[in-house]
């Protein structure tokens, strides 16, 4: 309420604002009116913060809004993370002294790759050329694979699944919440033994389909259909390697899209195991399978 009075325009607000932060400040108390303390000036820079922050729609003095702001869609609003990647510090071989480098950048050096957005050609260029920079590192060590993904492009996901395939070295896959469409595919097409999943994650299995700008003449559309026909089955194949099924089975059982417990990913032979939901659990049954 106080910050809200001070952030008032109506009339006089102006005066009432310089009073206020002069007397909470100490400026215009008893004997020391006019004397700046160094206290002060820092209550008053504290004061004019609170001002701007209340004007511009950023309330930092709690999570909850009263009936009176609520009815003010942009009077009461939460303070929002950083959207930009966190640094943190490492310090490699040879190094005297710590360096901050992003997050992603420190997982890679420990052979992990997170893969947190749909998977495009942009995405799949990136994984791809990590990959390849991973084997010139070390062609024996394992990588391991975290995946968020909630779908992405046919042919860019099996832009990765190639070159995971003609790796030297073993390409550990986690599903850790949400793997749909290419994402499960990637999930799934892991090193055989070492594909895993948190105990929460959900699969969903689409069909490879039509990209939503397809356009042209008859002709045209009856090429494209032909080509999503030809992936369709080519994915079908693969899902047969996964899993053991016959190509008939998967092909009826993935006739629509088909969403999977983690459970469920495991009993039809999608992964090979439940992983319990802590990260130490996590690192010590991976380091067991290794």
């Amino acid at each position: 309420m106080f910050v809200s009075s001070l952030a008032s325009s109506s009339p006089g607000a102006a005066q009432t604002r310089r009073t206020l932060v002069r007397r909470v400040a100490g400026i215009d108390s008893g004997a020391g009116r006019g004397v700046r303390s160094r206290g002060a000036r820092a209550g008053e820079g504290f004061l004019h913060k609170l001002i701007y922050l209340r004007g511009q729609g950023v309330y930092r003095a709690g999570n909850t809004c009263s009936g009176r702001r609520r009815r003010q869609r942009n009077a009461c609003q939460l303070v929002q993370m950083s959207r930009t990647m966190p640094r943190v510090p490492y310090r490699g071989p040879g190094m005297q002294e710590y360096v901050f480098i992003d997050l992603m950048q420190r997982l890679n050096k420990d052979r992990i790759i997170f893969l947190g957005e749909e998977i495009d050609e942009e995405v799949a260029n990136q994984t791809v050329a990590l990959l390849l920079q991973m084997k010139e590192e070390d062609s024996v060590s394992p990588v391991r694979l975290y995946c968020q993904i909630p779908g992405g492009i046919y042919t860019a996901g099996m832009m990765i699944y190639d070159c995971v395939k003609n790796l030297p070295f073993d390409v550990i896959t986690l599903n850790m919440g949400m793997a749909a469409g290419m994402g499960a595919f990637l999930v799934a097409g892991g090193t055989k033994g070492k594909r895993f999943a948190l105990p929460n994650a959900r699969f969903l299995f689409q069909q490879p389909s039509l990209l939503d700008d397809v356009e042209g003449s008859a002709e045209d559309i009856k090429t494209e259909v032909l080509n999503v026909l030809r992936q369709r089955d080519q994915w079908l194949h693969h899902l047969s390697e996964f899993t053991g099924h016959p190509v008939e089975k998967i092909k009826e059982d993935f006739r629509r899209d088909r969403y999977f417990t983690a459970a469920e990913a495991r009993e039809y032979g999608l992964i090979d195991r439940v992983l319990e939901p802590t990260m130490k659990g996590i690192t010590k049954d991976m380091e067991a399978q290794l």
